[in-house]
């Protein structure tokens, strides 16, 4: 399958590996490893008594193993947990040892050392060893082939994937300028694959691209819905992290509507990135052009009209923001608002298929998940 991403779950106080992706048949997959354990490295003074001192402290699981420092051979210490909650409070109890010089490696991620331990590479394609289980607890989809795997699985080589892009873009009621979400609605969704050209709305219905609904809260549930249901490889967005998405759960929380819109069954969720905060959907990829767009090229302004006209030398249907919800109060003026929001979304949709492919090949160099690379400053891409 191609491997799009990563996490890890806890099961009974086991950590446990899921990668997330689609095989040639493009049906959704999730595999499961339970065998990789965390561990850190301790650079000892004298290992013999680095190992007694360890082995006094309670650590059980030990190895001496070789490792290059700046290309000069080194003995290190392997010490072996159980969970990779275990890792800032093992660090803090061997840092003060006699003969632990340095502790390394205890800063990386638990599925990003399963990458990198195992040479996968994110977009590429990956071989499973393993049989198929009817459910599990860590997976509530039940469109999701589940794939318990027998042996960690290995990268083979092959072409860059062919990935389906969905872009999407909101639009809201602003009556009193800046647009808040605890009142003010949201009064369509665009959406865009390349294919076929969709606004999710309550008016509009005239409008060949309109899908017609009955309220705010059946705007938000059709889009969870065809999430849900179509599981795009990609979805991007244009300040999605900052606005799109946090607008939408919060609309959301205060109608009643799940996002459980996860592969896995499971709601979106918001990490904190640097900064910034982003938003993951577990298996479908989230990307933001915002950032991308700000690291690449250099302009005095990054709206979407304006990295639009950079990347094509094209203007597209404008509008002046703080005037949104008179076009949408006035008859006369709505199919304006409904041609700018599909303008929208298919700029965005235009911007990814020009731009992401260099970031899916950075992914596949640096061996880190996209959702990660397209939030990396160029600095840390270096680093990974």
């Amino acid at each position: 399958m191609i491997l799009l991403d990563i996490d890890y779950v806890t099961v009974e106080d086991v950590p446990v590996i899921r990668l997330f992706g689609k095989g040639e048949d493009k049906r959704p997959r999730i595999a499961l490893d339970r065998s990789f354990r965390p561990y850190i490295y301790a650079v000892p003074s004298n290992t013999g008594s680095c190992l007694e001192e360890l082995e006094r402290a309670g650590f059980k699981e030990l190895e001496v193993v070789k490792r290059k420092d700046l290309g000069r051979p080194v003995d290190v210490i392997k010490i072996i947990l159980d969970h990779p909650r275990e890792v800032p409070k093992i660090r803090e109890k061997i840092r003060n040892l006699e003969h632990v010089q340095e502790i390394r490696e205890h800063d990386i991620p638990f599925y990003r050392r399963y990458l990198i331990d195992n040479g996968l590479f994110p977009m590429s394609r990956i071989e499973l060893e393993g049989h198929r289980i009817e459910s599990s607890p860590i997976v509530k989809s039940s469109d999701v082939e589940i794939i318990e795997l027998d042996k960690p699985p290995r990268t083979i080589r092959s072409r860059f994937p062919e990935l389906e892009i969905l872009a999407f873009d909101i639009e809201v009621y602003n009556p009193h300028g800046m647009p808040n979400p605890e009142e003010d609605e949201i009064i369509m969704i665009s959406l865009y694959n390349g294919r076929e050209e969709r606004i999710i709305s309550r008016e509009g219905g005239h409008l060949n691209f309109v899908e017609l609904v009955e309220d705010e809260k059946s705007i938000i549930e059709r889009f969870a819905e065809i999430i849900k249901d179509s599981k795009p490889e990609l979805l991007v967005g244009y300040n999605s992290d900052n606005f799109d998405f946090p607008y939408i759960r919060k609309r959301a929380d205060l109608l009643g509507v799940k996002l459980d819109i996860g592969w896995d069954g499971s709601t979106i969720k918001s990490l904190r990135r640097g900064f910034a905060t982003a938003t993951t959907i577990k298996g479908t990829i989230h990307v933001d052009l915002y950032p991308v767009m700000r690291r690449y090229i250099n302009l005095d302004t990054y709206t979407l009209e304006r990295v639009y006209f950079e990347l094509f030398g094209e203007k597209k249907v404008e509008l002046p923001g703080d005037q949104l919800w008179e076009y949408w109060d006035n008859e006369t003026l709505r199919d304006q608002l409904f041609k700018y929001s599909l303008g929208d979304v298919m700029a965005t949709y235009k911007i990814a298929e020009k731009i992401l492919p260099l970031n899916m090949e950075i992914t596949r160099i640096v061996g880190q998940p996209l959702f990660d690379i397209s939030r990396m400053a160029t600095g840390q891409q270096v680093e990974w």
